[in-house]
């Protein structure tokens, strides 16, 4: 479950590529893109050789990012027809390559994900990966596959597509987001041209049957997906599977995500120039109309509006939020319903109670720098980004105890020594407003709310630990 990770006096260097549907910063959807914008790198600095691959959408910059190709093409079968796939590359990410499956049918769009034929989009794409292999510079020892899009992978490594390899690849499947698991109906069993018509086993389910090993974004995730509360229809496949399937908490990219550097907001500071941070919240308070006055506590939610991140715990309690003097400022898009409920809300506290459309970068990072406190009330969370990049921003978090958050979000109130954030268990309004209530206690207390500031600020969850716990799943899956 957990890794064991420990590095020997000569540790094996190995070759890498990172099939992933999206990847900071060429494009992205979500908290998949980071991972895959920042594990690469972290695996690169520890002297292995890394191939990010991902489709090339046409959202894509491609002078941005100096996509240069095609460097070569190659013909993809797709149920009886064959496909063009066009390789590009772009060295935007330094120490790794990064490749991308160029095919205007499947990619040319305007979104990445959403459309009927995903199935087939995805699956094009994973055949492309595994043909490109023998193509790539060196012989490859690992392909690490995310998520549902890229399922199919360790199975099509094992097929007469991967022909021409000296030694067979070792397959990882992360598994991001047991949620999301991809269309799966008649069409995509005739793209697979098993012809079987047995719709029980989808794509992850393959994925998981066939990888070498298998791990999730936290011990405690890897722990509940093999519940059936959180297991999605899978855990029972997952039990059967359960002595390859490990957690490994997710990092934060400390380059790209840092106060003191970071050009989206707009006053940048350390843990050492705190008061520097003031100017960020002045500038957010304008931003959503509130007044700018900074006695006022300050609550941020940057989320997808989904029920999974549980908004409608925010929007049900946000009434006895709003009798506690904060200013409550949430962004994001999803669920038309959410979005239709906090519009109204602006209506309804519009002094205290912003609401941004919006999954603009720019903004989250003035959130998170700005806002004294952040609602992560998840009612199942694989890893939990935001409240470690809050940390590093100096923004204290509202969590509930699932899932990674429960492993990275230390009460305060339970351990004022080591906590971290403010946390709470039950999924109803009233446990998150209490949370909310006993951090504002300590808000209240300024030198203890700058030093716990300073805490988190200071708190390691850098992708040092997490890269050196996949080298070692790598090993296991090569044995």
């Amino acid at each position: 479950m957990a890794l064991k990770t420990r590095r020997s006096r000569t540790p094996r260097k190995f070759r890498i590529v990172y099939a992933v549907a999206e990847a900071f910063p060429f494009v992205k959807v979500g908290g998949l893109a980071d991972v895959a914008g920042a594990l690469p790198k972290a695996l690169a600095r520890l002297g292995h050789d890394v191939c990010v691959m991902l489709p090339k959408y046409a959202q894509i910059d491609e002078h941005a990012f100096g996509l240069t190709g095609p460097l070569f093409s190659q013909a993809v079968p797709m149920a009886g027809e064959s496909q063009e796939a066009h390789i590009y590359q772009s060295s935007a990410i330094p120490n790794v390559q990064v490749l991308f499956v160029a095919n205007d049918t499947y990619f040319g769009r305007e979104h990445v994900y959403g459309y009927d034929d995903d199935d087939a989009r995805f699956l094009f794409f994973s055949k492309s990966v595994v043909e490109a292999l023998p193509k790539l510079r060196w012989p490859v020892d690992i392909v690490h596959c995310n998520d549902w899009h890229t399922a199919m992978i360790p199975r099509y490594l094992a097929s007469a597509t991967s022909q021409g390899y000296s030694t067979q690849p070792a397959s990882v499947l992360t598994i991001h987001n047991l949620a999301y698991q991809g269309p799966f109906t008649q069409r995509t069993l005739a793209l697979l041209e098993t012809g079987s018509q047995d719709l029980s086993l989808n794509l992850i389910a393959r994925g998981i049957l066939a990888a070498d090993t298998i791990n999730t974004v936290s011990v405690g995730y890897a722990r509940e997906i093999m519940t059936p509360e959180y297991g999605a229809n899978m855990d029972a496949l997952l039990r059967a599977k359960s002595d390859r399937l490990y957690g490994i908490l997710n990092g934060v990219d400390y380059e790209e995500f840092n106060p003191h550097s970071d050009p989206y907001i707009i006053t940048r500071y350390s843990e050492h120039t705190l008061k520097k941070r003031r100017e960020n919240k002045r500038a957010l308070q304008r931003r959503s109309g509130f007044s700018c006055e900074l006695q006022i506590p300050l609550v941020g939610v940057v989320c997808r509006l989904d029920d999974q991140k549980g908004i409608h715990l925010v929007i049900d309690a946000l009434r006895d939020m709003m009798a506690c003097n904060v200013q409550l400022v949430a962004m994001g898009v999803g669920d038309a319903k959410y979005e239709r409920l906090l519009r109204q809300s602006m209506t309804t506290y519009p002094q205290h109670f912003a609401y941004h459309a919006t999954p603009d970068e720019g903004l989250a990072r003035a959130i998170y720098a700005g806002c004294d406190l952040l609602l992560f009330p998840s009612i199942f969370e694989p890893c939990g980004l935001g409240p470690l990049i809050g940390l590093r921003y100096g923004a204290i978090s509202v969590v509930r105890q699932t899932g990674g958050l429960a492993e990275t979000i230390p009460d305060y109130t339970a351990d004022p020594q080591r906590g971290l954030g403010f946390t709470f268990v039950e999924k109803k309004p009233a446990a998150l407003l209490a949370a909310m209530q006993r951090a504002l206690t300590v808000y209240r207390k300024e030198a203890e709310w700058q030093a716990l500031i300073k805490r988190a600020m200071k708190a390691d969850y850098s992708w040092a630990k997490p890269a050196n716990a996949y080298e070692t799943l790598y090993h296991n899956a090569l044995s």
